[in-house]
């Protein structure tokens, strides 16, 4: 067996669209996640957080930027999450061969969504500085529900179309899922309603469910059809 060989089956076997890999991934997530939790809340040290606040409470971003962020934060928010969700259980009703992918993503997204409010009132961090200026109701911060949401339902969208088109165009579909998430992580920041540490911790906690949902729809009925029909 050629080098060349023996590196293409080890990078199948370790890649995320594997078992292994997905385990693997999770792991990472999960330490990354934890490291994260024990440089803000026990160490106290992610100066980050402090200074990009002060920042942006010292120059205040003009007012298109302003509107421009603040319509890309709507496609963060958990009505509008509801009604993409309700969106593609029609779709998957409608286009039975998209149906179990049309669920997953469902049900990542609204799991995901239940378990947000619980590590909120867990970490029960209060908002920086100022945020009361832009939200009307203040819930608690760590993690962020947008740059979680956002990972959960575009990111999983994004890694499902890319498994279905040509492998020229899966860069190009996943390359501009990570853009628009990372924009509503970003957004959250400029507006001033979320520290840096919140969205890099909603990234986590998404990137944590996407790939245990995978996972799972990796070991599901379609998935095994197909594994069926190829043998």
């Amino acid at each position: 067996m050629s080098s060349e060989t023996s590196f293409h089956a080890l990078w199948k076997r370790l890649s995320p669209d594997s078992h292994v890999g997905q385990s693997i991934s999770l792991g990472v997530i999960l330490i990354l996640f934890l490291a994260l939790i024990n440089a803000v809340f026990i160490l106290h040290r992610f100066p980050w957080d402090s200074q990009i606040v002060q920042y942006f409470l010292a120059h205040p971003v003009s007012l298109g930027t302003f509107r421009f962020f603040n319509g890309v934060t709507q496609l963060g928010e958990g009505y509008f999450g509801f009604m993409l969700c309700c969106i593609l259980l029609v779709l998957g009703i409608l286009f039975q061969q998209w149906l179990w992918e049309c669920l997953i993503v469902v049900f990542c997204s609204t799991w995901t969504m239940l378990l947000i409010e619980g590590l909120k009132d867990l970490f029960h961090r209060h908002r920086p500085p100022g945020a009361e200026k832009v939200l009307h109701h203040l819930t608690y911060s760590f993690p962020s529900g947008h740059a979680t949401i956002s990972v959960c339902l575009y990111g999983l969208i994004g890694i499902l179309i890319a498994r279905h088109v040509p492998q020229p165009h899966r860069g190009l579909c996943l390359g501009a899922f990570l853009i628009l998430i990372i924009l509503i992580g970003l957004s959250r920041i400029i507006l001033g309603v979320h520290y840096l540490s919140d969205v890099l911790g909603g990234y986590l906690f998404g990137l944590f469910n996407v790939f245990l949902w995978l996972w799972i729809y990796d070991t599901g009925p379609k998935s095994q059809d197909e594994r069926s029909s190829s043998a």
